[in-house]
């Protein structure tokens, strides 16, 4: 017979050798849940950028404004596609978002009832319903993507046209010369203010003869027929409807005048606008109070110099010899 330390000795090697004697806490290990834990912030994180990158196409659409009066109906019409596929995007990142928030809704409550299988199959559908919407979403981004440069490289050559135009009046502004306004329109006499490009071309005559007060200009129109008593009537009347918008808008009066346009030339109305007295060059500023004669307008002529008056001869100094002081006895 085995003696009761014997016994003990025994008994304990056979524990040691069970798992069950392992006191060690257990942890459950949950498939869904660790899933769902690397899917839901991927989720957010793909969100984040649909959102940022609608951010940068909403700045480059905004950036697709054309100067006034510019008649480029494809580019306009481009544009205004961009500008609804841009409003589209906004729908298109709600929908996603909503979509998204759902899914998480849903996998948390199937998670809380602690079935194993069923949080599988949620988990599952929920990635495949976010990667569904994600893909759906990217298309209309690439689009929007693909045709932006047409329409930013079409409005960068309308800039730079604009730009070279400005700084063509502004050389001649200084140095004098015609500026040929073909796209001003009017109704019988009147100016059609309503046409872009006839408003737009207003607006840049009207900062180009608020260049310096010393700038003076005489506008002149043609219209078809011109050697006609009736065609003159009507060029003069345009010329000074011109006259009138620039002197409506602030131009003075004595700075702007009118007359008929020698030119003949058939089939093409305008309006010509020709430098008097140009500006001061850059750098040279305008004297102060000086008068300025229109063009057209003959100077008085400068008064004779004045006749030098010689300097007063001084009177000769007269030397005093001190006299003695008498001596008083």
């Amino acid at each position: 017979m085995l003696s009761l330390r014997s016994l003990s000795f025994a008994l304990a090697a056979w524990c040691a050798n069970l798992p069950a004697c392992d006191l060690a806490p257990r942890v459950t290990v949950d498939p869904a849940r660790e899933q769902w834990s690397e899917l839901g912030p991927k989720a957010k994180t793909r969100l984040g950028e649909l959102r940022a990158r609608q951010a940068v196409l909403g700045g480059r659409v905004a950036s697709l404004n054309l100067p006034a009066g510019i008649d480029d109906p494809p580019l306009l019409a481009l544009i205004a596609d961009l500008q609804g596929k841009l409003s589209e995007l906004e729908g298109i990142v709600a929908a996603l978002d909503q979509s998204t928030s759902q899914v998480a809704v849903d996998i948390d409550a199937t998670l809380q009832k602690r079935d194993k299988i069923a949080a599988r199959r949620a988990v599952d559908a929920g990635r495949a319903r976010l990667d569904q919407g994600y893909a759906a979403a990217l298309s209309p981004f690439d689009q929007l993507e693909q045709r932006l440069p047409e329409a930013e490289s079409a409005t960068s050559r309308h800039l730079a046209t604009v730009a070279a135009e400005d700084q063509r009046l502004v050389r001649i502004a200084t140095e004098g010369g015609d500026i040929d306004l073909a796209a001003v329109r009017f109704q019988g006499a009147q100016l059609d203010l309503a046409n872009p490009g006839s408003r737009a071309s207003l607006d840049r005559l009207l900062r180009f003869g608020s260049a310096c007060e010393r700038l003076r200009v005489t506008v002149t129109a043609h219209v078809d027929g011109f050697a006609d008593a009736s065609g003159k009537v009507l060029a003069l009347a345009r010329a000074e409807a011109v006259k009138a918008f620039l002197i409506a808008s602030g131009i003075p009066a004595d700075r702007v005048a009118t007359g008929p346009d020698p030119e003949r030339v058939q089939g093409r109305e305008h309006v010509k606008v020709t430098v008097g007295t140009p500006c001061p060059p850059p750098g040279q500023a305008e004297p102060a109070g000086a008068r300025v004669v229109p063009a057209g307008v003959p100077q008085p002529a400068m008064p004779p110099p004045p006749v030098p008056v010689p300097a007063p001869v001084p009177a000769p100094v007269v030397e005093r010899v001190p006299q003695p002081t008498p001596v008083t006895h």
